[in-house]
Order: C-alpha cells, then structure tokens, then sequence
C-alpha cells in the first residue's frame, strides 16, 4: 500500500495534518505575492472574490495531499499577465472602443469616474464638490457605434459648502441603520486629443520556481520525517496489537 492511500484511509493523520499546514502556508504565500505586485491594482484584482475578480488561490484535496491552485474565475487571467509581465501601453484606443463611448462634434469619447486625485490623494470634502448626484433612472442612448445602450439619469442637489462647478461629484448611500455613506467621484473626459493615459508596466514575477522550492523544502523538513515516522509506528503498534 502507498503512502498516499494511508493517507486517505486516516491512517496517517500527523502527516495528513502536516501537509495541511504546508497547504495553508503555500496559499498565503501566493496571496501575498501577488498582492506584493505592481501595479497594486492587477495584485487585488487577481486575489478579489468580487465579481469581475479572479477568486484568488484555492486548496482542493487530491488522494495524498492537497493542489493549490488560481482560481482564475471571471474574464481575465490577471494572475498569468503578473506572472509574465507586460510593458506599459496606451490605455486610451481602448477605452474609446468601449461600448460606453460617445460621439461628439471632435469624435469619440468617453467620461472616465475616479476616485483619486493626480497626486494619489482620496477625492473627498477637501475638493471642490460641484453637488450631490443621485440615480433616478436610465434611458437609452446610442453610442459612438450607433447602437443603443443604457445610460443613468441623475438629479443633482447643491448642498451647503458646495460650488456647483467642476467635474468632482459626490454620491451617497443609506446603510440600514439608516445613516449616509458618501462617496466621491472627479469625472474625466477622455477623447482622442487626451494625453497622459498610459498604463505603467507590469514587472514580471514569475513565483512557480520560488513556491515551489519553497513546498519542497516545506516536504523535507524534519517535521514532516517526524509525523511519517510516528503514523508507521502506530501502523505496526497496531498490527502487533492485532495479530496477539
């Protein structure tokens, strides 16, 4: 009989145990690999379990141990783009092939919400609010393309403090005790005449190596000797026991 099926039958529960623990290890330290990564975003992303995100890292039981493995759920793989890396790029022919892209007298555009200013300080009460804005509908719309595509309507209310102008908006929500959450958004337009939209490189990371001499080392270490040992002590213990 195979180690692996004394195992499985649990007649082997410290080594069982043992390779648990280095599982549980072996994802956290991808976890925190990856979220080591730069930019930040790609890092969170890949880790997320929001919709859109990539699931993280998963531990699933196979006969003898455990895999850990990505589980790349959503549209993009953002764990293979930090893995291999990527050179920096234009962000804007995409964002203007969108299907949220308008047309306008000088061509396609698209308005762009963040939440950061330039400096990478949080937008918040220290800028200029233009007003609160509130979704009250939607309606649609054609786009660049000409198809039809649904828009939000919003009223807008100009509280105390704040200016009516710019292009900084906040927005709020009511929690279920009843209190307000405010949230802040500066929008930007972005059109083919926009510059400074350039998405900075992704550095390479390529952690398979690293892990996995990591695991091997985890495999070798004398306590894993230590728990194989005392499971085929116990085995032959009961075997003696049995055979009296």
């Amino acid at each position: 009989m195979k180690i692996y099926d004394l195992i499985e039958s649990g007649k082997f529960r410290h080594t069982a145990r043992i390779l648990k623990e280095i599982a549980l290890a072996t994802q956290a330290d991808w976890t925190r690999r990856v979220l080591a990564a730069e930019p930040s975003w790609w890092g969170r992303q890949a880790i997320s379990k929001a919709s859109g995100g990539g699931g993280g890292f998963l531990i699933k039981k196979i006969p003898g141990g455990f895999r850990i493995y990505y589980a790349n759920k959503g549209k993009y793989n953002y764990f293979a783009v930090i893995q291999r890396g990527r050179g920096s790029y234009d962000m804007k022919p995409a964002l203007l092939a969108s299907p949220r892209a308008r047309s306008g007298k000088n061509g396609r555009y698209i308005i762009i919400p963040f939440t950061k200013n330039k400096d990478k300080s949080k937008i918040g009460p220290s800028n200029e609010i233009n007003s609160v804005m509130t979704k009250i509908g939607s309606i649609k719309e054609k786009n660049a393309d000409g198809k039809a595509v649904s828009r939000n309507t919003y009223s807008y209310r100009k509280d105390p403090g704040m200016t009516g102008k710019g292009n900084t908006y906040a927005s709020e929500q009511v929690n279920k005790d009843k209190s307000v959450t405010r949230s802040y958004h500066k929008f930007v337009i972005v059109s083919e005449k926009s510059t400074g939209f350039i998405h900075k490189p992704i550095k390479k990371q390529d952690s398979h190596g690293i892990i996995q001499k990591s695991v091997n080392k985890a495999l070798s270490h004398e306590a894993v000797k230590k728990a194989i040992a005392k499971d085929a002590r116990n085995i032959v213990l009961d075997l003696i026991r049995k055979s009296k």
